[in-house]
């Protein structure tokens, strides 16, 4: 019913898969893969129908994979993969109890803001959640994204899915394709990153070795990634080496906003 990609275990092996693949020095997703060998075998439209089960029919108006599958059964298997941000990770490391206080958290910042109907929302059960945001996007003929930003134009049929507590499957495939998008480019940035602190350090500390290491550590990822390749900002570094020349008080100044700069130069020069 939920295809390929809800099979059990599934994302948590994409997950073990892609933290091997990214030690070995590779922008690799072991979905995007699998789902390129699928369609390049059965086509697009039949490759759909094996990828996402029921919501790959053509016509069929919700997703239901996300409800049927059982691809993510082993909390917390993100962690393995490096990147920026693992707070989804922990969280579902919580369960239920750290989800409750995510809610309880963003409903007390809202209230914290005089946003009554923003709290009450956020601490509101999943099924008052979805007609909530039915109801908003047959007011804006658009589905939106937590920032309210349109994600994609809908139509009754969506607003419908949407109240009945189902996800429009036009929604769940541009979500996905961003998704996956949104992860390929956050690992390009995190190494680029990564290895910008590290040449930035090793010239810092005039050490020729690290330097060297850095130069090789980047032309065997743009081997490996021939189509994600990285080019360190030497504009960057200079940037990076000038705070690593100041103290911990002029950095703090100077990354105040201009405004204040000489309030916290002046709180800073009595501390």
């Amino acid at each position: 019913m939920s295809g390929v990609n809800g099979l059990p275990f599934i994302s948590d092996a994409d997950d073990a898969i892609d933290a091997a693949m990214q030690r070995l020095g590779y922008n690799f997703s072991s979905k995007r893969a699998r789902e390129a060998f699928i369609k390049g075998i059965l086509g697009d439209d039949l490759g759909e129908i094996v990828k996402s089960g029921v919501s790959g029919i053509p016509g069929v108006p919700i997703d239901v994979s996300g409800r049927l599958g059982m691809a993510n059964l082993i909390p917390g298997t993100g962690l393995l993969v490096d990147k920026a941000d693992h707070t989804n990770d922990i969280m579902e490391l919580a369960g239920p109890v750290g989800k409750l206080a995510q809610q309880v958290g963003a409903g007390a910042n809202a209230l914290s803001k005089g946003d009554v109907p923003g709290a009450l929302t956020a601490v509101a059960p999943q099924a008052v959640q979805n007609v909530i945001k039915a109801t908003d996007m047959a007011r804006t003929g658009a589905y939106r994204d937590q920032n309210g930003k349109k994600v994609i134009d809908v139509d009754g049929a969506d607003i419908a899915s949407k109240a009945l507590g189902f996800q429009p499957h036009d929604v769940a495939q541009v979500q996905e394709a961003a998704y996956d998008t949104q992860k390929m480019v956050a690992e390009n940035q995190l190494k680029r990153t990564q290895l910008t602190q590290a040449m930035a350090q090793a010239e810092f500390l005039h050490d020729q070795d690290a330097i060297d290491k850095v130069k090789s550590e980047l032309d065997d990822w743009n081997e490996k990634n021939p189509d994600l390749k990285i080019t360190i900002n030497r504009s960057s570094i200079r940037t990076m080496l000038r705070a690593m020349n100041q103290t911990k008080n002029e950095r703090l100044a100077k990354a105040a906003p201009a405004g204040i700069r000489q309030t916290v130069r002046e709180q800073l020069s009595h501390q």
